[in-house]
């Protein structure tokens, strides 16, 4: 039984699967092609690490985050500690902020 649950799928179902990736001197559009899978899973701050519940911990989730990512050329699947999250969150953030300038 696994420690994870997700937490974010981008999977097609509820939310758009990510565009496939079709080389490096290709500009992806919104049209292209969608297939793969995308996921981010934490660790519930009630599993305890012999495996149990610990219900005296005030731990909501533990500092890791699992991304995955399975699609057509292949799959993928790392564990992030908080630190890294913490860089790739600030990251997006810019980033977000600078795609937004530019789609006005």
């Amino acid at each position: 039984m696994s420690i994870y649950a997700t937490a974010l799928p981008l999977d097609g179902d509820e939310q758009p699967a990510p565009i496939v990736y079709q080389g490096s001197h290709v500009l992806p559009a919104d049209g292209d092609a969608r297939d793969g899978v995308l996921l981010l899973c934490q660790i519930p701050g009630h599993i305890s690490l012999n495996g149990r519940d610990s219900p005296d911990d005030e731990r909501t989730v533990w500092p890791w985050l699992r991304l995955s990512l399975h699609g057509p050329g292949g799959d993928a699947t790392v564990v992030l500690d908080r630190e890294q999250v913490e860089r790739i969150h600030a990251y997006l953030g810019e980033w977000l902020s600078a795609a937004r300038s530019a789609a006005s």
